[in-house]
């Protein structure tokens, strides 16, 4: 669903971070699902996901 959702949203993610999503385990993805609405940038989703999942 967060693919989904950021794929509707073409400026919302950087190239690259539907892929690295995909790639998430369920436990990150329900970590990335609690903190999402709170990003105000897709910066924020880019640090988010460095911070836990090696590119």
């Amino acid at each position: 669903m967060l693919s989904r959702a950021l794929a509707l949203r073409p400026r919302a993610a950087p190239l690259g971070v539907v892929e690295r999503i995909g790639g998430l385990a369920d436990g990150q993805i329900d970590a990335l699902a609690e903190v999402l609405l709170d990003f105000g940038s897709a910066a924020d989703l880019q640090h988010w996901l460095d911070s836990r999942v090696p590119s």
